[in-house]
């Protein structure tokens, strides 16, 4: 297959913010048309069942759908309206152009892929140039090795921000199976994706829900969307206050919690107060940092059922953030925060020099869970443990707080 560079087509959408641009990948016939007619909420790109020769595709946004083929001698050809699928087998490249305005400011590059050896120049350079990476899997064979092994040789290019998209997974044979995948993959994949997100793409299903909502909510779509444009703020945000220069005070920090002061190489100035075990150290980001952590996560709590409650633990305020639920359970899992994080301070951080990054506490009629965020504090969510089993309260916990925290 003939790849060539592909320089994104808009570098800023009509709003003037930057495009996320976002690569789709996976083995060959594992879906990814299919992932991109859930977001297109049609079925617009044909199967590739066992096929190497698909070309390259390419969607964005732009007022009126069409696209364009790209042929191997250089040569072009526009269209508008929906693509001929019998050209496909004699291009390099597909553009294509949605008018739907949910795809406004993102670019998908669409890279197929066999095996880690055989990754190309041209391959790693597309997963290098993206913000964001969607990796497909197929529910009956989810997480194979072969997968594990190509993200590995990729580990140094392909971005921090990751979801997995799970195809077929209308062919699970009941809830039950869903579930038992969900939290297997969550244990398998966690510390690579932000999130996964089982895809319905049956063709009926997929060219009804253009009229749906309901339907596109179905085919997962729309949760995929969903995912991805809250990652994509997180990301647009980041780089926002990454503009603001660093404060020249020298700080340390252990990484996950609080932020703690390393011993002066001089006597402090005369009056200087002594700072305490748990004092923050002064951060000019840290307020942005937590209304932009408090507005993701006011964002993403909304669309998750079952959580009772859930909020943020500034390191530097005595008052949790309270985004869901009561100022009693908001309090009660401050204290609780704080007196775990103190006990592993005064007894266990003489075996293990790093922060505690997480933990959790199952009660017969609650989860409860806390995960640190660096620079900003503790993230906890109170879950109902008739709605949320132990799995999914973690990865719950785990969407929302990689989705928060992810570099750009």
């Amino acid at each position: 297959m003939l790849m060539q560079n592909i320089e994104p087509a808009e570098a800023r959408d009509p709003t003037g913010e930057p495009v996320i641009r976002i690569a789709v990948c996976g083995e060959v016939s594992s879906g990814k048309s299919t992932v991109l007619n859930a977001m297109m909420r049609d079925r617009i790109l044909p199967d590739n069942i066992g096929r190497t020769n698909r070309p390259i595709v390419v969607l964005g946004h732009r007022p009126e759908s069409g696209g364009q083929f790209h042929y191997s001698d250089g040569s072009s050809t526009e269209f508008s309206g929906r693509a001929d699928s019998a050209q496909f087998d004699e291009t390099t490249q597909l553009h294509l152009w949605s008018d739907h305005k949910h795809l406004s400011g993102f670019e998908f590059v669409e890279i197929p892929m066999t095996k880690a050896e055989e990754l190309t120049s041209e391959q790693i350079a597309l997963v290098a140039s993206c913000d964001l990476l969607v990796w497909v899997t197929i529910a009956s064979q989810a997480w194979r090795l072969t997968e594990k092994t190509i993200l590995e040789h990729l580990q140094e290019v392909r971005p921090k921000n990751a979801i997995l998209a799970v195809t077929r997974a209308d062919k699970l044979r009941n809830k039950s199976d869903q579930t038992r995948l969900r939290e297997r993959l969550f244990h398998e994949t966690s510390h690579l994706f932000n999130d996964h997100v089982l895809i319905h793409g049956a063709p009926s299903k997929l060219v009804q829900s253009a009229k749906s909502e309901a339907l596109w909510s179905e085919t997962g779509g729309a949760e995929i969307l969903s995912a991805i444009s809250q990652i994509s703020d997180s990301i647009r945000a980041l780089k926002s206050v990454k503009a603001v220069p660093e404060p020249k005070t020298e700080m340390a920090s252990r990484g996950a919690v609080f932020h703690r002061s390393k011993k002066p190489d001089s006597q402090p100035a005369p009056g200087t107060p002594e700072p305490t075990e748990m004092q923050a150290m002064p951060d000019a980001r840290c307020s942005d940092l937590v209304a932009l952590t408090v507005t993701a996560l006011t964002n993403q709590i909304k669309d998750m059922t079952g959580v009772l409650a859930a909020g943020l633990i500034p390191q530097d305020a005595e008052k949790p953030v309270i985004v869901e639920g009561s100022a009693q359970e908001a309090k009660a899992a401050s204290a609780l925060a704080q007196a775990v994080i103190k006990t592993y301070d005064s007894q266990f951080s003489q075996y293990d020099d790093t922060a505690v990054e997480s933990f959790h506490l199952a009660l017969q009629s609650r989860r409860v869970l806390f995960s640190a965020l660096p620079e900003r504090g503790v993230l906890y969510i109170v879950a109902d443990a008739g709605l949320m089993n132990q799995g999914l309260a973690q990865t719950c916990l785990a969407r929302l707080s990689k989705g928060i925290t992810a570099p750009a």
